[in-house]
């Protein structure tokens, strides 16, 4: 890790690999550890936020249980739902009307998912 550097930024520290180390300020052996394992933690994550950003059904899996207390029971309308908003998102749909039963996650998919996840698609792609 020659040629890094760490800085606190906000009360955190943030390892620079483009700055050059400052005078006297070589990174211990425990701070390089520390870096090495942190960055090994977040590479599961950063695959995982890649593959919740591409597709609105795995992003709908993964936030049911924190926005329904029932437990995620897949079903073809929800499925259908989001190939298409999916497709609306990305412009392959100019115009969508969804009708489907009561009780179906209609409103969890396109007025709390849907939008959460549009966004961060857009915080990627900025």
């Amino acid at each position: 890790m020659a040629g890094s550097t760490l800085r606190a930024i906000g009360g955190y520290r943030q390892l620079s690999a483009t700055a050059p180390p400052a005078i006297g300020s070589e990174l211990s052996l425990c701070e390089r550890l520390s870096l090495q394992v942190i960055a090994r933690a977040k590479q599961p994550l950063a695959e995982e936020r890649v593959e919740l950003e591409d597709s609105l059904l795995a992003f709908v899996e993964a936030a049911w249980p924190s926005l329904d207390p029932s437990r995620y029971q897949p079903s073809g309308v929800v499925d259908a739902m989001c190939e298409y908003l999916q497709a609306v998102t990305e412009g392959q749909i100019r115009r969508l009307l969804i009708n489907v039963p009561p009780r179906s996650g209609k409103t969890l998919v396109t007025s709390v998912c849907l939008p959460a996840w549009t966004w961060a698609r857009a915080e990627r792609r900025t």
